[in-house]
């Protein structure tokens, strides 16, 4: 995680990180897929979320994403709950729909 006015500072701050990861879990017989991997830009200016950050893994760039989800929580960039109220709302007309049906009524 690094912050900052300027895209390119931030982004040269996080590429040191990946490759001390890179080398901790190498030493341990692990790899970190770059192809499993994002970044992910958040901000409240709305012109940013559509920059492509260049944060690298082991020589390979990493996508950006503007929506992500941790721990069951769908956040975008911009730190709307929209993407997240849109999924859940999906969820329980699904399942009301099932449980309209086992209870038999329209």
């Amino acid at each position: 995680m690094a912050s900052g006015h300027d895209i390119d500072d931030p982004c040269s701050k996080v590429n040191g990180y990946p490759a001390d990861l890179f080398h901790f879990f190498s030493a341990r017989q692990l790899r970190i897929q770059p192809t499993k991997s994002s970044a992910t830009l958040c901000t409240s200016w709305t012109m940013e979320p559509r920059l492509e950050l260049d944060v690298k893994i082991d020589d390979t760039k990493i996508p950006t994403v503007n929506n992500l989800k941790i721990f069951g929580v769908n956040l975008d960039s911009l730190h709307y709950f929209t993407p997240h109220t849109t999924a859940i709302a999906a969820k329980l007309q699904s399942r009301n729909k099932i449980l309209k049906a086992l209870a038999g009524s329209t």
